[in-house]
């Protein structure tokens, strides 16, 4: 459970196994390591079904996106083989209810018409490629973004409509949902973060600065290299002992070569995010693209730890700036706001307070578990007497 992604589908499957006899089904690459379940959800007895799925290549997918009818991203979920072997799930298990995670698999809602249908959007995907299309330097690039975006708006729109409820990650995209004509139930669950996972912050040493995401998603390794290049120079050579982390699987060999060259550390995956937060003097989300959860400045919350964010970095958490996150909308912005923290310690401490009394009020698994079920519960209920 290392990236936003899988944080959000084990909070979706633990929320779900409390309340039905759940079968999770897993899409698995042939040669991909099969890892066991993690432990808390073994304990739920929970059924595991491993689905062999061989996404086409990129260059196929690309094809697919443009003359194909589903989006690039979307293409890749989609195969024959795939279909038949939810197929036999279906007839085999006859689920009550289908809790489908993420929008590249919505399509299989055909395959389960006498299931309630929940669909959890990670992120809205329409709003995401238009975003990244205005970043886009290269002019082909922008072009596909922008044609990709608008076949998404309308693929986004339809595959919504064909569930019972759709569960938004934020209520900015909830709305976005319903701006787009999406007249499904659309209600806002956010991220679940379990608050025992996080060790009390140590000091000691120089002042540290985290810089954490999973760099297999393209918006977080170009915002980090921003930061890298333009915002951690400033800071550094004002504090010359400081130092900066940057942690997270997937990390590019260029990004990994520009952090060190910077004076950065380049660290990589690690076991334990939890460990990372302890040892940090606050965490830095340098992030001008993208959509969805924000992951990282809620497990940051949890761990006490004062945060350093762009304004889309912190979108759709409800925090309010220096309350509870100091905001920066350019790496130099960025890095004003954390020598402004190192200098003044105890105003990253009360700031972090507060927003780890925040996020225990709204992001607690514990919560946004009830809360799923309750939702969930109802559109059962809502379906039968249909």
């Amino acid at each position: 459970m290392d990236d936003g992604g899988r944080i959000v589908l084990r909070q979706s499957v633990w929320s779900i196994a409390q309340e039905w006899e759940t079968t999770l089904a897993i899409l698995t690459h042939p040669k991909e390591r099969q890892l066991p379940p993690p432990e808390s959800l073994r304990r739920l007895d929970i059924q595991v079904e491993r689905i062999r799925h061989r996404p086409p290549s990129k260059v196929v997918a690309l094809v697919r996106g443009v003359v194909g009818p589903l989006p690039y991203t979307l293409s890749r979920y989609h195969s024959p083989e795939l279909e038949a072997e939810l197929a036999r799930l279906e007839r085999e298990v006859k689920p009550d209810l289908i809790y489908i995670d993420h929008l590249h698999l919505a399509w299989i809602a055909h395959i389960f018409p006498d299931s309630v249908r929940v669909l959890r959007e990670h992120n809205v995907e329409y709003l995401f490629l238009e975003r990244y299309a205005r970043t886009a330097r290269n002019p082909l690039v922008r072009a596909y973004a922008l044609a990709q975006a608008r076949k998404m708006r309308d693929t986004e729109r339809a595959l919504c409509n064909r569930m019972h409820l759709v569960l938004a990650i934020q209520a900015r995209e909830a709305e976005a949902l319903r701006e787009i004509g999406v007249s499904t139930r659309v209600e806002v669950i956010p991220i679940g973060i379990d608050f025992a996972a996080y060790s009390p912050r140590h000091s000691g040493g120089p002042p540290t600065i985290l810089l954490a995401a999973s760099y297999a998603w393209s918006p977080n390794v170009d915002g980090a290299m921003r930061f890298i290049r333009e915002g951690w120079p400033w800071v550094r050579s004002r504090v010359p002992n400081v130092r900066l982390r940057v942690v997270g699987k997937a990390l590019p060999p260029r990004m990994a070569r520009a952090a060190r060259v910077a004076g950065a550390e380049s660290v990589g995956y690690v076991p334990s995010m939890a460990d990372e937060f302890a040892k940090a003097s606050l965490l830095v989300v340098p992030l001008w693209t993208g959509a969805g959860a924000r992951v990282r400045i809620v497990e940051a919350m949890a761990a006490s730890l004062p945060v350093v964010s762009t304004p889309l970095g912190a979108e759709g958490l409800g925090l309010e700036p220096s309350v509870h996150v100091r905001l920066g909308d350019t790496p130099m912005g960025l890095g004003e706001a954390i020598l402004d923290l190192l200098m003044h310690p105890e105003q990253g401490d009360r700031m972090a307070q507060v927003a780890h009394v925040r996020a225990r009020e709204s992001f607690s698994i514990e919560i946004v578990a009830r809360r799923t079920v309750d939702v969930c519960r109802q559109a059962v209920a809502n379906h039968r007497i249909a």
